[in-house]
């Protein structure tokens, strides 16, 4: 007998389920409509390949099943149910501490279902998720919305080395390995930050695919500083409407190792105070090791700097549109060693396009296949220190390419 093209029954099922089954042998009553089988074949998912059928795998509380279908969370294409809807910060935290690593790949997975809300209220005291422990994965799966949203506005309570207790999110005290993907972050009030990373050891493996926008008078969609480590900043969006803000500041020795496929902008169509902010910030010893198609348009303040005695190794891709005093400005004794491939623009009249003081060493070592876009014709401001410079266009008000000024 034939069941759906297959050969027997039990070729059907090995065939068919989504699982790796795990045969059961019992004795059973004889099936009439086929007298050649004499026992009765259970087939008890194990989606997690541990040896342990799933429901004994939820009975026991070896694996979690919040949602109750059967399936255990780390199999499941569905994110937690109960972390929906409005909750406060403080459930972020219950939930990564007690979170057991199911699937044994050594990560603590916290997946945020559709339309959740983590707040923190404007009259809380600190306004910050605190990574509790290492191998953290904070996400969402992509095309849902999350909000991770910091509200509060009172003047920000700081400590001796600047830890800003109201950021949305702080990694610190020596946690390693944190991602966070998909997920918005929302910040406002004087000094606020979106995520920090602060502290020796303190590592985050990853953002990818985050959106953190910065009001009020945010200090840093994210900050980096006291020996932290930030790995990769991936295909994200940092969106500034903050009276001062940055996007990216770096100080006390932070480090990042690559920020790629991202952008750094002022939103269309929204009310922005004007005084000066920066994209990217690099000082007190800070590095960067690569940034690589990094999008810069701000149409307030300033793109990149780069100061007291930091270092960025090597820039390429760089689209930098701004009206401030610098699109690039690398100060004494920092360094940037390749800016390569990249649009500047600055349309302040008073502005620069490249400002690179780096005596008695070359403040840019290499710049190359670039263009430098100026309507007063300011590109590279005066006794700037620079190395090798090859394949570089100036450009004016006028749109006609002109030999690019030597410093």
């Amino acid at each position: 007998m034939r069941y759906r093209g297959c050969a027997t029954l039990l070729v059907c099922v090995l065939f068919t389920l989504p699982w790796s089954a795990v045969a059961d042998t019992a004795k059973g009553p004889i099936n009439r409509s086929n007298p050649k089988v004499g026992t009765r074949q259970v087939y008890r998912p194990d989606c997690n390949g541990n040896g342990v059928y799933d429901l004994s795998d939820i009975s026991k509380k070896n694996s979690r099943d919040i949602n109750q279908n059967g399936i255990p969370d780390e199999c499941s294409s569905e994110c937690d149910a109960t972390i929906i809807g409005r909750h406060q910060f403080g459930i972020i935290w219950d939930m990564l501490s007690w979170t057991v690593d199911y699937n044994n790949d050594g990560i603590i997975w916290l997946c945020l279902a559709d339309g959740t809300e983590i707040v923190n209220p404007p009259d809380s005291f600190r306004g910050r998720i605190q990574i509790p422990r290492d191998n953290v994965h904070l996400y969402a799966r992509p095309g849902d919305h999350v909000l991770i949203h910091n509200q509060k506005t009172n003047a920000g309570e700081t400590n001796s080395d600047k830890t800003f207790y109201h950021s949305a999110i702080h990694v610190g005290n020596g946690r390693t390995g944190f991602r966070i993907s998909n997920v918005e972050v929302r910040t406002e009030g004087p000094d606020a930050v979106g995520i920090i990373v602060s502290g020796q050891r303190s590592e985050v493996r990853e953002i990818y695919g985050a959106t953190i926008r910065l009001s009020g008078d945010s200090y840093a969609a994210v900050l980096v500083h006291s020996l932290g480590y930030l790995e990769s900043l991936r295909n994200s969006k940092l969106e500034l409407c903050s009276w001062s803000g940055g996007g990216i500041r770096m100080y006390s020795s932070g480090m990042i190792h690559s920020i790629t496929e991202t952008s750094i902008y002022e939103p269309a169509n929204a009310i922005c105070d004007t005084t000066a902010r920066e994209a990217v910030r690099v000082e007190g010893q800070s590095w960067i090791s690569r940034i690589d198609h990094l999008t810069i348009e701000i149409p307030h303040g300033n793109g990149i700097i780069v100061t007291s005695g930091s270092l960025v190794d090597f820039v390429e891709d760089l689209y930098l549109t701004t009206f401030g005093l610098f699109a690039v400005k690398v100060e004494p004794e920092s360094y940037i060693g390749t800016l390569r491939s990249s649009f500047l623009a600055n349309g302040y009249q008073y502005g620069w396009v490249v400002s690179a003081y780096g005596q008695p060493y070359p403040a840019i070592w290499n710049l190359e296949n670039s263009v430098l876009l100026s309507p007063q014709h300011r590109w590279i401001a005066p006794n700037s220190h620079l190395g090798k410079m090859n394949d570089v266009t100036c450009i004016g008000m006028d749109g006609r390419e002109e030999t690019c000024p030597l410093p």
